[in-house]
């Protein structure tokens, strides 16, 4: 029989099944045979049906939690990942919600290697902070993951990691080449086999096609001369008229071609890029690459269709989070991961 008395903002068990609760789940801490629980934890053990509690207990248990919007998200969580799943973990440490242990490790034989940190399905996640949270698990030598509850309960998890996309390819093509402008695109007429070979432009008409990005890249390089000098100076500030992100865009573009990628546009699959370890001719694209800043937000919903269109691509998504400031590319990929 467990017996249940509340002290302050935490739940404290006593009685002989609360080593045999600790060792199971996880949950809360154990001092001296007492079991010190958060309200979510012991919540969740109701539920699961491991412990009793009196109703005007359980009332007060969830009056101290009613004000807390993760509250609900946690019991979920915590009911799905440990309750059915056999891990083992416990609530926080902030700013993470859960911390897990995987299946074959013990509760107090070391730190939890997971952090995860949840999401309601309404909720902006914000880069920057994800980026910090992703930081600060990698610090401690932790796995990151985030889990997004949707309104029906469900949660769906996504690795988080931070990558180095290193490619194969040659970065700048050889010689230099005269090209034209027709509207906002680079045309070039005369022979360019090195363009090609680097797999810079689509060849259209007879003429080699060049994106803005690409053109801004080859003049950077002094690789592509015109008599339109004044409008290649100034592409990339024309263009932010009509998309602001066109400079972080072209940050994310100079620095995966420099990394040896060859890089395309991700238009048809949903994405700013897709981009190719090695020769396009001979394999398919690795990544699907967007670009985001660190004071962007993104919803929910957002991540789940990147997430799901790269899968069933077989590709990786990458965001690349941007910093203007000093030029920096941090590369974070997110992925599906069934626990």
């Amino acid at each position: 029989m467990v017996q249940v008395s509340l002290l302050s903002n935490k739940v404290v068990l006593s009685g002989e099944q609360c080593k045999k609760i600790w060792r199971l789940t996880g949950f809360g801490l154990l001092e001296n045979g007492k079991l010190v629980l958060s309200p979510e934890e012991t919540i969740a053990l109701y539920l699961m049906g491991r412990i009793k509690l009196k109703k005007n207990v359980l009332n007060e248990i969830w009056d101290k939690t009613s004000e807390n919007p993760n509250t609900f998200k946690r019991i979920l969580a915590l009911i799905d990942l440990i309750g059915r799943r056999t891990y083992k973990g416990h609530v926080g440490p902030e700013p993470y919600d859960i911390s897990l242990w995987k299946k074959s490790e013990k509760p107090g034989a070391g730190v939890p290697k997971i952090r995860i940190k949840l999401y309601s399905d309404y909720e902006d996640i914000n880069v920057g902070e994800l980026l910090d949270f992703l930081n600060s698990a990698l610090y401690n030598k932790k796995q990151f993951l985030i889990g997004i509850v949707d309104e029906e309960g469900e949660i769906v998890y996504y690795a988080v990691k931070k990558v180095d996309p290193r490619g194969g390819m040659s970065e700048i093509p050889e010689g230099t080449f005269e090209g034209k402008f027709i509207g906002d695109r680079m045309i070039v007429t005369q022979p360019c086999k090195e363009l090609e070979e680097t797999f810079f432009g689509k060849r259209l008409f007879g003429m080699l096609i060049l994106s803005p990005l690409e053109t801004e890249f080859l003049r950077e390089n002094s690789i592509i001369t015109t008599d339109h000098q004044k409008i290649m100076d100034t592409i990339l500030r024309r263009l932010h008229m009509y998309d602001k992100s066109i400079v972080a865009k072209y940050l994310v573009y100079k620095d995966l071609k420099l990394r040896g990628h060859v890089v395309k546009s991700g238009f048809k699959y949903g994405a700013h890029f897709r981009v190719y370890k090695d020769n396009p001719n001979e394999t398919h694209s690795n990544y699907l690459v967007n670009v985001v800043t660190s004071k962007d937000n993104l919803r929910p919903y957002a991540i789940s269709s990147m997430v799901r269109l790269a899968h069933s691509v077989n590709k990786k998504l990458l965001l690349a989070v941007t910093s203007l400031e000093d030029e920096k590319v941090d590369y974070i990929s997110v992925e599906y991961i069934k626990p």
